[in-house]
């Protein structure tokens, strides 16, 4: 869901930026169940064959494809960062 609510009415009912967001503060305080489920709904509907959507208008349909500047890179960046969280997680535990 959106994070801002606006008096406007607007036909975007999901934008990724906003999941990457949450998705990058579940990192930054160790929820890696909540990461996971939330990565895992990430990809299942944003991402068609590689390609990566930015947006899902009211009627479904995904727009926006490879927007690297607004949403893609910050999501790309989430991921990361979670890998990389892991990773240093799985070197500290021996």
């Amino acid at each position: 869901r959106r994070f801002s609510i606006s008096n406007k009415p607007g036909i975007i009912k999901f934008d990724l930026y906003d999941n990457a967001e949450a998705l990058n503060f579940a990192y930054m305080i160790g929820d890696d169940v909540f990461a996971s489920q939330l990565r895992d709904s990430i990809e299942a509907h944003f991402v068609r064959n590689g390609v990566v959507f930015s947006r899902i208008d009211l009627s479904g349909t995904l727009i926006c494809p490879d927007y690297l500047r607004w949403a893609v890179m910050p999501f790309m960046l989430s991921v990361s960062n979670g890998l990389l969280a892991k990773k240093a997680d799985n070197e500290s535990n021996g």
